[in-house]
């Protein structure tokens, strides 16, 4: 009776869950492609394909930083000429192929400081040797960020420029920043 009961019961507080795990009508096909949600803003966190240009999680398939995945939404976004588009695309690979290499050292230093930290006896001095070195990868990962946003400046026209800045200005102050 008890077992009948707890069944029942559990049964009960399942069945609204359930409810709502079902499709409601005909499945459609959903549209695929950058901009099958529509347009997306260019250079926000967490929206459309890009995803940004914070923290770099460059090998995540769309996105990344120095607007790797982003930069048709740029283009219409600023009205970027062509050869802007191109010039910004040899800025990309420059900056990729140096943040590849800072990534590599941060990953060694990483492993450094698990290894260290495993010991039976850590080298607190070791260990702050390390925790400096891996901070100051991290901000050589963020200057580079901040040196590709200011080379891609130079690319562009004024009215360009302050459009990419407003949108940077409103998008810190959401608090969406960085």
């Amino acid at each position: 009776m008890k077992r009948s009961l707890t069944i029942l019961i559990s049964t009960l507080l399942l069945l609204p869950t359930l409810a709502m795990a079902q499709p409601k009508g005909p499945a459609t096909p959903k549209p695929a492609g950058p901009h099958a949600a529509g347009p997306v803003e260019p250079f926000a966190h967490g929206r459309g394909p890009g995803h940004g240009m914070g923290r770099g999680h460059g090998a995540r398939g769309e996105g990344g930083p120095f607007l790797f995945g982003q930069l048709d939404q740029v283009k219409l976004h600023l009205k970027l000429t062509d050869k802007q588009v191109a010039d910004i695309e040899a800025l990309q690979v420059k900056y990729m192929k140096l943040q590849i290499e800072v990534k590599k050292q941060l990953a060694v230093v990483r492993l450094d400081l698990r290894s260290l930290l495993l010991d039976p006896v850590v080298d607190p001095v070791k260990a702050k040797a390390l925790f400096t070195r891996e901070g100051a990868l991290q901000a050589e990962k963020k200057m580079l960020r901040l040196q590709f946003m200011l080379d891609v400046e130079k690319l562009l026209t004024a009215d360009q420029r302050k459009q990419a800045r407003l949108h940077l200005i409103r998008h810190h102050q959401k608090g969406r920043g960085r």
